[in-house]
């Protein structure tokens, strides 16, 4: 395929790793570097009778003001990883996404909609257990990418 390497990225070492490691293994020219974030409601508590959180009312105008700085921070994580790009040598575009469902849900829809040659993520390194009852961003990507995924481990500390 000729389409961009789409490149989950979230400003965390293990993402930076994944995306320095893409560069040196793939050569990509071209890539998407894609910040997924947390729209407010979805990061608000449950409440409510039977249920453990913490009973607030919903303010529109808080979940708002959140939400614009959410974007304005993943704005300014996808634009460091574009310049990490620059610096291998990858031309690259900044792409912000609120996550709708999961963050490989939306990783899958953005190399959909431009016929990505290749998803690359880095792997948190979370236990057993996390991923047996959450699974993993790679994982769930294995399963349901419409290209060829690289899950990039953590590094090892020397």
């Amino acid at each position: 395929m000729d389409g961009p390497l789409v490149i989950g990225f979230d400003g965390s070492p293990s993402a930076e790793h994944a995306l320095r490691s893409a560069g040196s293994l793939l050569r990509p020219t071209r890539a998407l570097i894609v910040t997924v974030w947390e729209p407010a409601l979805a990061a608000l508590p449950l409440a409510g009778e039977g249920v453990v959180g913490i009973d607030m009312p919903l303010d529109p105008e808080s979940a708002r003001i959140l939400d614009e700085e959410s974007t304005k921070h993943s704005a300014a994580v996808a634009a460091a990883g574009v310049r990490i790009a620059a610096e291998l040598g990858i031309e690259a575009e900044p792409v912000t996404m609120p996550d709708e469902m999961n963050v490989a849900e939306t990783l899958t829809d953005v190399a959909g909609q431009h016929a990505a040659s290749a998803i690359v993520v880095g792997s948190h390194g979370h236990g057993a257990l996390h991923r047996r009852l959450l699974g993993t961003t790679g994982t769930k990507l294995l399963a349901h990418a419409p290209c060829p995924v690289l899950v990039v481990p953590q590094p090892q500390p020397a």
